[in-house]
């Protein structure tokens, strides 16, 4: 329909979808970081452990290449997620059956491609001493 009316579905429908997961997926990853550590802390306090020790620890284990580590995978897997969902989309057919079809494709497709990326990325994080 886009093309008909003459205009780029990949300008309107792929680019705001991929830039949406560029952005979205690290804030994403730093909220479900920030319910972790308050999730950990309130447990933590139920066994009776000082917030002080727990917050020590947690500030003398993680650092920043940790969150850097983590936030670039985000990144790279909401890139990554959006554009197989998008290629599965325009590759849909006509009916019912075919949104299933490709709904089923691009859930498969993106965890083969999250697990690809995430094997390269620890390979250049290995070589690199990142």
């Amino acid at each position: 329909a886009l093309v008909t009316a003459g205009l780029n579905p990949i300008r309107f429908l792929v680019l705001p979808r991929v830039l949406a997961g560029l952005v979205v997926a690290p804030i994403l990853t730093i909220y479900a970081d920030l319910v972790s550590v308050f999730s950990s802390s309130l447990t933590m306090l139920i066994y009776g452990v000082p917030l002080v020790n727990f917050y020590e620890g947690v500030l003398n284990t993680v650092v920043l290449e940790d969150i850097f580590s983590g936030l670039t995978k985000a990144t790279l897997f909401g890139v990554v997620v959006a554009s197989v969902g998008c290629l599965r989309g325009m590759q849909t057919g006509t009916g019912a059956a075919a949104v299933g079809i490709s709904t089923t494709r691009a859930v498969v497709s993106s965890i083969v491609m999250i697990t690809v990326v995430d094997g390269i990325f620890a390979y250049v994080s290995y070589r690199t001493g990142f």
